[in-house]
């Protein structure tokens, strides 16, 4: 998640890392699930302040991102979601270098959303209210839209880790996806990062990899690979930091949508 008025993560970057943003469209339709969102809501001082995420499509009522990216909006139910599926744009140098130069959108929308969080974050929010402090096991949000979304292009709804391959995570490879318009200028042509270096910690999963999140990955899902399918195993929380170190955090989404919300887009 990406405000103006502030920055979600300060981070440095050692010169042998890269991050997931920038990155390039997706080479492949089974990628089009993966989407960008924007909300307004008022900041610190009470100003409207866009925010902007990714989102995963897993039906067309249906989406998944991470809790922080719609905290804002779920104290605010009156204001509607932006949703954009869209492509990134690119210019060829003289030196026939490709680069990324920035994000076009294709389809629009614009909705009043229901958003639900897992009981345990929602536990917190009686008494929290919007200073809530979401843990790295529950920074997870299912977005409901009241009506489907008419969208033009085909989609292939990406599936959700059920139970069953929720013990065994640990032995698949984790891929994250963005599309991140934040950051536009780039010779980077991944958009699917395999994470190298990863351990699961209760409910999520800790990356030291050679691929690292950046502002405006908030949200975006990890996907393995099943049968030849892509199914949502995470989604992207963030940086997280010490004096000494610093690593990248995953919440798994198993145990929140489908043992939950028990959705039936959850795999078997």
């Amino acid at each position: 998640m990406v405000k103006f008025i502030s920055s979600l993560f300060i981070c440095f970057l050692a010169s042998d890392t890269y991050a997931l943003s920038p990155s390039t469209p997706a080479l492949e339709d089974k990628y089009n699930t993966v989407i960008s969102i924007k909300n307004y809501a008022p900041d610190q001082e009470g100003n409207d302040a866009p925010a902007f995420c990714v989102a995963t499509l897993i039906s067309p009522t249906e989406l998944i991102t991470a809790a922080h990216c719609v905290k804002d909006l779920y104290f605010h139910p009156e204001l509607k979601l932006t949703i954009d599926i869209g492509h990134y744009k690119y210019v060829t140098r003289p030196n026939g270098q490709t680069v990324r130069v920035g994000y076009l959108q294709d389809e629009h929308f614009e909705s009043l959303v229901k958003i639900k969080f897992p009981q345990s974050l929602m536990r917190k929010i009686p008494s929290a209210k919007k200073k809530v402090n979401i843990g790295p096991d529950e920074d997870i949000a299912l977005i409901k839209l009241p009506n489907p979304l008419e969208i033009k292009r085909e989609i292939s709804f990406a599936k959700i880790v059920g139970p069953k391959h929720k013990s065994s995570l640990k032995n698949y490879k984790f891929s994250p996806v963005t599309i991140n318009f934040i950051e536009e200028m780039s010779t980077d042509t991944r958009r699917v990062a395999t994470l190298d270096k990863t351990s699961i910690n209760g409910n999520y999963i800790k990356s030291t990899s050679l691929s690292r999140v950046a502002p405006g990955d908030s949200g975006a899902p990890v996907f393995i690979e099943l049968d030849q399918q892509l199914y949502l195993a995470a989604v992207v929380k963030g940086r997280a930091t010490t004096l000494f170190s610093n690593w990248d955090v995953y919440t798994l989404a198993t145990k929140f949508l489908c043992e939950e919300e028990r959705l039936v887009e959850c795999g078997e």
